[in-house]
């Protein structure tokens, strides 16, 4: 059996509650004595009555359970409410006087005087002046007056003390209480429940006994409207659910409607702001809706669609909009198919723009796809930076595509004249085709370097070869040029640092025996670049070999990735097997990545103390201990003479962890060929452009500015600026195996057949897709390069750069040269 049957006063049994009266106020709810003021006892008394009433909830009767647990908060809510609780207090008080007649009791002025009679107002028996009590019937023969609070007898009108009519001063406020009643019953009416409820609650804390009967009209007013807020307010909710679900369904009057039910001072922040969004888009929906039907009217429907999407963004089941939007989209798609028939690719697209995605179809996707590829293919055409073959194919592709465009034909007859054409600069790859851009990217003129010309082959087969490859060799030039000692910054990795008085005469010719001949081996991850150097007794240079041996895989594909060193091995060996190299020099280099490079000056000082100086630079400007590198330095500018002790030397230091300067000799070691030096290709790219530019009597001007050389490798990319005595260098991430790997993304390809769409972008399905894969790329590289023009200008300041020159494998990509120069 359920304890809830044996329960037959839960009040008792539940909340240990032993007042026998019912109900029971709040004070009894909570076990505290009457007009408890004391806050401590009552949150104790809180914490203590729900525990109580939580003990008894598993065995309860759940109805009878909620009923009780809703008194209980009820009550704690009287409580810890000041409005409430003055209610409450005011009304024991008055149930007190009224109950205890003794405890509202006035006592008599003490100088009443002898023989006075008091008439009791309940009995009429007259009782003697002293008394507090009618001896017939209990009442009270003495009231305080309204005015000054003085003892006044039951019968007296007028106060003794201040003459206040006692009388006519209840009465007044009997009638002040009642109109504060009335008032408030009307408020509630047009519900405005809270000032009602304060106003009813104004009546509610007298305290004065002779007022009780309309204070306890207040308090059945405050009850029955805070029940008639509660309605309302149930019902102001529903019909605000009711409301965001018609607005999910764009039933805007539906919302407005249901809203405007509500009582505006019972409206939240969300109802008004969901109708202040109904209305407005109610009125759109209505101004919307007369401007197109004015305009198809008018029939002047250009433009007609924006207006028509917003209309069906406000009300998307617009059968009629729907239908005009579906014609209009259909008479766009007409006119583009016409203009792409009059090759007009950029107006075709334009207009097929005008299409809002929510009636694009899959007729309209193909349609722009064809326009913005044929636009695309123009473009590149007009914008193409030299006559290269590849530009051409492109021009040949749109050709067949646009067989009747008289514009890309035109292109096309120039471009097959100008790729036959020989560059004025033999050192370009190609004769320029577009016209430079008026304010390049960069703000400098950018270009393809492809050849050097200072060194001319004799043999045919080496000039193939470097024809072949254009713009590949110069780290290898630079290689051999420091294995034959004519390299202008001479820095060997394998050596140890060289005296201050080595470092001054490294340089001096007419103090070393002369090389007399070397090989540049730039063993990069796509393959060999090698370049052999001679001279005679008259130190005059003979470029006698060179030799582009490409890796059976490049060495950053994924798929060799344990073979690496096994495949560079056989390229090596390859490389032997067509070359002898005894007595020659074996110059190799690290990726500019491995090396880490620190420019600086040292000011005036005596030649012994500059070893030591530069070891103090090194240890501070290096960040990784010196015994963990190789390092060395090279002084940038000579300087000699009995007042080089009072001139300022400008140094430039290169170091490597051994690990990797070990691991790169040990590399050709394995494959048969000893390193005798080991350098970094950003000093081979410099000393390779200083020779080309700065040593070539024919070229060297008066004061020649600084040049920038961007040499883009497959794995790896490095930043030169060069100048007479000067050299700055920089490492950057963009490479171009980038390139393949976001080809590979963009057109779901496999590596080879993404190295292959890179060297022939003609190929493509989409050049829109090649351009839109490569072209954050190209835009990374030019940050790059912008950066690298700021560093360097703060660094030396004296001449801006004249000249940018890129070469490596990933300079030949399409599209980036046309970046560089500010087509894009």
């Amino acid at each position: 059996m359920s304890i809830v049957n044996e329960v037959s006063d839960p009040y008792r049994s539940w909340l240990k509650i032993d007042a026998a009266s019912r109900p029971l106020n709040a004070y009894q709810m909570l076990g505290l004595r009457p007009l408890e003021a004391d806050w401590t006892r009552l949150k104790a008394a809180i914490e203590r009555q729900r525990a109580l009433l939580d003990s008894c909830r598993a065995d309860a009767e759940p109805d009878r359970w909620n009923q009780i647990q809703a008194e209980l908060e009820g009550a704690i809510s009287t409580l810890t409410s000041t409005e409430k609780r003055s209610v409450l207090d005011a009304s024991l008080r008055r149930r007190a006087a009224l109950s205890s007649p003794g405890a509202s009791s006035v006592t008599p002025p003490a100088e009443t005087p002898p023989g006075t009679i008091i008439v009791c107002q309940g009995c009429q028996k007259e009782n003697p002046g002293q008394r507090r009590f009618c001896s017939q019937c209990g009442n009270s023969l003495w009231e305080r007056c309204n005015g000054c609070g003085t003892a006044v007898a039951i019968d007296e009108r007028f106060c003794g003390q201040c003459g206040v009519d006692v009388r006519s001063v209840l009465s007044e406020q009997q009638q002040a209480l009642e109109q504060k009643l009335i008032t408030a019953r009307q408020l509630a009416a047009e519900m405005k429940f809270a000032p009602a409820i304060s106003l009813a609650r104004e009546v509610a804390v007298v305290e004065d006994p002779k007022l009780d009967p309309w204070a306890q009209q207040a308090v059945d007013l405050i009850d029955e409207i805070e029940k008639a807020l509660q309605t309302t307010t149930v019902q102001a909710e529903h019909s605000f659910e009711l409301a965001q679900q018609h607005a999910q369904n764009h039933a805007f009057e539906n919302v407005i409607a249901l809203l405007d039910e509500i009582p505006p001072h019972l409206r939240t922040p969300e109802m008004i702001e969901l109708r202040k969004q109904s209305l407005s888009a109610r009125n759109e929906i209505l101004a919307l809706g007369g401007e197109i039907r004015e305009a198809v009217t008018q029939n002047q429907t250009n433009g007609l669609l924006p207006k028509i999407e917003r209309l069906l963004i406000l009300k998307p089941n617009y059968n009629g909009a729907l239908k005009l939007a579906g014609q209009l989209r259909d008479k766009l798609a007409r006119k583009a198919l016409q203009e792409l028939t009059e090759n007009e690719f950029q107006a075709a697209l334009d207009t097929l723009r005008q299409i809002p995605p929510f009636i694009r179809n899959e007729d309209i996707e193909v349609l722009s796809a064809k326009a913005e590829e044929l636009l695309t293919l123009l473009q590149d055409l007009r914008r193409a930076p030299l006559a290269t073959p590849t530009a051409l194919l492109i021009g040949k592709r749109l050709l067949k595509l646009a067989k009747n465009s008289a514009a890309a034909s035109k292109l096309v007859a120039d471009l097959e004249q100008k790729v036959t054409q020989k560059p004025k600069n033999p050192r370009l790859r190609a004769v320029d085709f577009a016209v430079i851009a008026h304010r390049t990217t960069l703000g400098v003129q950018s270009d393809w370097l492809a050849y050097f010309t200072r060194l001319r082959p004799e043999d045919p087969q080496v000039a193939a070869t470097l024809e072949k490859h254009p713009g590949q060799f110069f780290v290898a030039l630079g290689l051999a040029l420091q294995g034959i000692e004519r390299a202008k910054l001479q820095i060997d990795l394998l050596a140890k640092p060289k005296s201050a008085l080595q470092g001054m005469l490294s340089s001096l010719s007419f103090q070393k025996k002369k090389t007399k001949s070397a090989w540049g081996i730039d063993c990069s991850a796509t393959g060999i670049k090698a370049i052999r150097l001679s001279q005679d007794e008259k130190g005059i240079l003979k470029l006698t070999a060179a030799e582009f041996i490409p890796h059976s895989k490049p060495l950053n594909h994924p798929e060799v990735d344990m073979q690496r060193a096994e495949i560079r091995a056989a390229t090596i060996k390859q490389f032997l097997e067509k070359h002898k190299v005894e007595g020659d020099r074996i110059v190799v280099a690290l990726p500019g990545q491995l090396v880490l490079g620190r420019f600086f000056d040292l000011p005036p000082m005596a030649a012994k103390k500059i070893a030591e100086t530069i070891q103090y630079e090194a240890k501070h400007q290096v960040p990784i201990p010196l015994d963990e590198l190789h390092w060395s330095y090279v002084f940038q500018e000579e300087i000699s003479g009995p007042d080089a002790d009072q001139s300022s030397r400008r140094v430039l230091l290169l170091a490597a962890r051994d690990f990797h300067v070990k691991d790169r000799v040990q590399q050709f070691k394995d494959a048969g060929l000893a390193v005798d030096v080991l350098t970094s290709d950003v000093l081979a790219i410099h000393n390779a452009m200083h020779f080309e530019f700065f040593e070539d009597e024919k070229f060297k001007p008066a004061r020649p500015g600084p040049i920038m050389t961007v040499d883009l490798g497959n794995d790896g990319s490095n930043i030169v600026v060069s100048r007479p005595n000067f050299c700055w260098f920089r490492p950057i991430g963009t490479a171009g195996h980038n390139f393949t790997e976001a080809l590979v993304k963009e057109f779901k390809l496999v590596h080879d057949q993404a190295e292959e769409l890179k060297h022939n972008p003609a190929q493509a399905r989409r050049l829109t897709k090649y351009y839109g894969a490569l072209r954050p790329l190209f835009l990374q590289i030019t940050s790059e390069l912008e950066r690298s023009v700021s560093s360097f200008h703060k660094l030396d300041g004296e001449e801006p750069i004249q000249q940018i020159f890129g070469i490596g494998g990933g300079f030949h990509t399409h599209g980036l040269l046309r970046q560089l120069r500010g087509w894009d």
